[in-house]
Order: structure tokens, then sequence, then C-alpha cells
């Protein structure tokens, strides 16, 4: 027993004391002993063991790296620093695609984006979020006070009673021009005041001009007039210039028949206003001002020949025709959301683009930094229970569910009713009363959720809103530019947050688009306006496929 213990212990000594000579022997460590081991049966001892304290190659390429920095140092060049990445500006499940607020993409390198594989079957469960990293841009310190715009002094007490006391940008810059008699056409996102841009020097002028006083009118003659693709925009038009309780009067082409006074501003939708027109209930010949609000849309081709019936009618300031009757000169202001690029050809006839005063704020068309976006790739299945999800969460607010149809809307309403989420719905085919009915009760806190089509994404005065959900993307960019407008407004004192569930192939050009410009911090490319002919080319694709699928189904 003895004899095979000791034959053991000499096995494993053996490995051990070849291991202790390489570690000696290597350039890496010196040996403490200064002696080196040759003979192979010398027995060595733990106190002869070296300990590895610092590699000497290690060692030599520090000292020549502080030699270096030295060198560098006295020649005055400073050393290269990391910078820090800074805050999460899109943050994704596939963290290689991940982005901070300190990185920054070339003007020529093709960024990688999150959702250029959404395309695949594989992609549903993916998502990325673009963060909120500023506040909202509508406001800048260099423009503090109205007091500097030289407004009359009853509209700045009329804003200090509505809480309002330092113009936005939008309005800081239109304002002057107008006031100055200019045509002027002002783009800004959404939610940045562009209604009182146009109403204050409008107001401010009619102020003057009935100071000053005026002739007897033989039938009711507006001197301004305000054109609005929706009756509910014109509502809200209506609204606020009555909520500042200035002298003027205020009217719309519905009530102008029940009044027997003369009218200083009408609010008015184009068919209505063409319709009291031919019953003669006024005239327009004493118009001074002609604003078309959201004139995207006005100026779109679902809105053409009837713009260009009603414009024909006024004296536009250095306009190109003479008008069928009216003596007076009127002042062209045109605004919304997006800057249409088809509006040179739409007022072709009316009025050359250089005649007009073009306005844009320094964050048109880009993603709103100020509000929170979300992209969910989710199978069509799954699209009801997720937004139930996000319904769920505790806290969320007045919630905003925007679809592109209305047979999709009645479906997003049972789908809520089926799970105990109590919900309005508004879309285009609703009586007119209907459709306001359902927004003051929205408005009022009576249903914090709301189901529409993009009828109610234009224009409307949404402050209480905290949620937006896309239950489907919008087929242009333009559209979600409006859909995101009603959070993140001026007045709102929290973030907003918009949620899209992608579901389909063809969603996902549009959120690429989206995704490629927060990365690049610049415009959305491809901003288009014009519903009409996204519409044609959305019926003329979906007649495709159908047409594709009857040959199939012929040839089996």
């Amino acid at each position: 027993m003895g004899t095979l213990t000791c034959g053991l212990m000499s096995f494993i000594r053996l490995p051990m004391i070849n291991i202790y000579r390489r570690i000696e022997t290597t350039r890496f460590i010196p040996v403490l002993s200064g002696q080196v081991h040759n003979n192979k049966n010398e027995h060595v001892n733990k106190e002869d063991v070296p300990i590895i304290r610092f590699p000497v190659a290690l060692k030599r390429k520090i000292n020549r790296r502080n030699i270096k920095q030295q060198k560098r140092s006295k020649k005055g060049v400073s050393l290269l620093k990391l910078a820090k990445p800074g805050k999460l500006l899109i943050s994704s499940s596939d963290k290689d695609t991940s982005m901070y607020t300190n990185e920054f993409i070339t003007k020529f390198q093709p960024p990688v984006l999150s959702s250029s594989t959404w395309t695949s079957h594989r992609s549903p469960g993916r998502s990325f979020k673009i963060h909120s990293n500023m506040e909202n841009p509508s406001f800048k310190e260099e423009f503090s006070s109205f007091n500097d715009i030289l407004l009359d002094t009853e509209i700045l007490q009329a804003l200090r009673i509505n809480g309002v006391d330092r113009p936005t940008v939008i309005q800081a810059k239109s304002i002057p021009s107008i006031l100055k008699g200019n045509n002027v056409m002002f783009a800004a996102e959404t939610g940045s005041g562009k209604t009182f841009a146009y109403l204050l020097p409008i107001i401010h002028k009619l102020m003057r001009s009935r100071a000053e006083g005026g002739g007897d009118q033989v039938f009711v003659s507006p001197k301004a007039l305000i054109l609005t693709p929706t009756k509910e925009l014109s509502q809200q038009v209506m609204r606020m210039a009555l909520s500042l309780k200035l002298p003027i009067q205020v009217a719309s082409t519905e009530s102008i028949g029940k009044t027997d006074f003369n009218v200083d501003l009408m609010v008015s939708t184009p068919v209505p206003l063409i319709n009291s027109l031919k019953q003669r209930k006024f005239e327009l010949g004493n118009i001074e001002f002609v604003v078309l609000d959201e004139c995207d849309t006005l100026l779109d081709d679902s809105f053409a020949n009837k713009m260009q019936h009603i414009l024909s009618r006024f004296n536009i300031t250095s306009g190109k025709k003479s008008p069928i009757l009216s003596p007076q000169s009127a002042q062209l202001i045109l605004c919304s959301a997006t800057f249409p690029s088809y509006a040179s050809d739409a007022l072709d006839d009316i009025i050359s683009m250089e005649e007009i005063d073009c306005i844009k704020s320094g964050y048109l068309h880009r993603v709103s930094p100020h509000v929170t976006h979300n992209f969910m790739r989710v199978k069509p299945s799954e699209k009801i229970s997720e937004m139930v999800a996000v319904l769920n969460k505790p806290d969320r607010g007045p919630v905003m569910v925007f679809c592109n149809t209305r047979h999709s809307v009645r479906q997003v309403i049972k789908g809520l009713h089926e799970n105990g989420i109590a919900a309005l719905s508004v879309n285009g085919s609703m009586h007119t009363k209907d459709r306001y009915s359902t927004l003051q009760q929205f408005q009022a806190g009576t249903d914090d959720v709301l189901v529409s089509t993009d009828i109610a994404s234009r224009g409307l005065d949404t402050k209480q809103v905290k949620h937006v959900i896309n239950y489907e993307v919008p087929s242009n960019v333009s559209d979600y530019i409006h859909r995101c407008g009603r959070v993140g407004r001026v007045g709102q004192t929290h973030v907003g947050v918009v949620t899209s569930l992608v579901s389909r192939k063809w969603e996902v050009p549009v959120v690429m688009k989206i995704e490629e410009a927060a990365r690049r911090r610049d415009v959305i490319s491809g901003v288009s306006a014009n519903i009409k002919e996204a519409h044609e080319h959305r019926w003329a694709q979906a007649k495709l496929q159908q047409d594709i699928a009857e040959e199939i189904h012929d040839t089996y």
C-alpha cells in the first residue's frame, strides 16, 4: 500500500514541476530566485515558485504609451477623448440598432433601421421607440412677450385673461407679416398655435377699421372669411374667436340667416358657403381677408374645383385675375401643419407664389421631438389584444385611436366593448350634429376613449389627450404628422405618447421613413397631403389585388 501511494504521488508531482519550470522560464514572468532550473530531477520547493505580479510585455507597452503621451503634450497636441453617448434616442428590441443622442449619421451614410426587417413573416414581436428628447419646440426665449408684436391693447388684455402670455415661434413670425398686409402662407408643426397666428392680426385690423367707421351695407357682408375643411374645425375656430370677448361679430354660414347685423368675421366650409351664395344670403363684395385653414387639404384634388370657384370671386392683393365681383382688395392667408408642394399648381390661376410670403417653422415635417413614438410589429389577430393592453395601463388618460376606414372603426369599437372598455366613435358617414356631440362628450371627459378616422386628425384642439394609438398605420406620412398633433400641443403639461401597431407589409415603408428621419434628425421624406390622390392610389392597389385573386381562382 505504501509503495502504491508513493507511486501516485510521484505521478502527480512530475507534471506540476514541469508547469513551475515553464512559468519560471517564460519571458513574461521574472524568476524570484534568479536561477533557472535545468535539472529535470531537481526537487522544487514552494518557496522557490515565482509569484505572477505583472506581465513584462504589458508593462513595456504601457511605458511606451506614456512616453508617447508626454511627447504629444509637450508639442501641444490635445489627446482625443471619447464622447459620452448621451441619452437614449431610439431603443429597439434589437439592441444593435439602438441609438443615443450624441450619435450622428453622415449625409451619405445609410442608417441601420430597426424596421428594415419588418416585412419578414418572423418580424412580429419586434418593436422600437423614439424617445422624447426635448421640450415643445414651439416656444423660444427670444419671443417672450406679445408686447413686441404691436397688437391692440384690448387684444393683449384678452390674451392674458385666457392665460396666453407669450407667442409661439410661428405666431411671432407670421403676425407682423399679416399686419403689414402681405399675402402669407405659413406652416408649422401641429399644436403650435396657428389659429391665433391669423386670428389676432385680423381681429386687430377689424377693430381698427370699426373704430374708423364704415358705410351701411345692404346685405350681410363680412369683412373676413375663414374656410376650413370640416365643420368641427369651423366650430372650433368660432369658439376661439368668441373666447377673446372682443367687440367683433362672428358668425357661421349656418347661423347667418338668423342674424340681422353686419358680420365682421365669418367661418365656413366650402360647400355650405357656395350654397349660401346661391341663395343670396350675403355678399362677398367687402371681403378684406381670406383665410384657408388646413390649406393642404383645401388645395388638394378633393376641394380643387370648389376652391377655384370661391377664390375667383375675390380681388386678391397682387393676384393675376380680376374678380367676378369684388372691388375691395383681399389679403390671402394660408396655414397648415404641412407645406403642400402642389399649392403653386392649385393657386396658379389666382396668384403667383412669388407674391406670397412663405413662413416655415424649424420643426416642420419632422418627427415631434417632444413626443414619445412607439412602433410595435404585431400579427393582425393580436392587434385588439395589444391595444387593450395599452388601454388597461394605469394613468393612461384620454386616448384617441385612429383607423383608416369606417369598417375598422366599427371593428375596434366592437373589440373594445367585448373587453369591457367604453369608447366613442366618429367617422365621415355620421351626421354633423352627431359628430359634434360625440366630440363634445369626449372633450368634456364623459368617455376617455375616442375611435375615429382621419376626420378628427386635423385642427382639433385636444389638449386633454395623453395617448394616440394608430390601430392602422396611415397610408401617407402627412396623415401620421396630423395624428401625432393630437398630443404634444401648446399648453399641455404632460409628455404625449403615440403608439403605432404595424401588422401589414405595406405599412412598413411609412414606418421606415419616420424612423430614418428620426435617426438623421431631418425632415420626413415624401410628405404629401393630397388626399384624393392617395385614396385613388390605394383603391387602384386594392382593385389590382382583387383582380389577381379572381384570376388565380379562375385558373384553379
